[in-house]
């Protein structure tokens, strides 16, 4: 299971990688834009970020997306997701292939569940 956070800056919804960043990685492929944004603004419920918990099996309260295509190469994937935090959605986002550190080939089934704050 993994855990992902999501913060915003001046309007900007970015994925915290600090190991990526140190490595050297471009800053501005951190970035989440469009439909992707999109969903972190809902998520985050007006806060400036958004935790979520992922895995490739599903999890107790898990909501889930599906591969619906690849970017080229190995960058990453799109996902479709039907429904998030009881809303329908039908929308796609792309995740980076880096989120997924421990294997090569992208998981057809993304299974996720935003963590509150304390």
């Amino acid at each position: 299971m993994y855990t992902v956070c999501y913060y915003k800056i001046a309007g900007r919804w970015y994925l915290d990688a600090p190991e990526y960043l140190e490595k050297g990685g471009n800053p501005d492929t951190l970035e989440r834009i469009g439909s992707f944004h999109d969903l972190l603004e809902m998520a985050a419920e007006g806060e400036s970020s958004v935790v979520f918990q992922m895995d490739t099996q599903p999890f107790e309260g898990s909501e889930s997306c599906q591969l619906v295509g690849y970017s080229g190469g190995n960058s990453g994937g799109y996902y479709r997701i039907h429904q998030f935090l009881g809303q329908v959605l039908d929308i796609d986002i792309w995740f980076n292939t880096f989120v997924f550190y421990d294997t090569i080939i992208l998981p057809q089934i993304i299974y996720f569940k935003r963590i509150l704050p304390p």
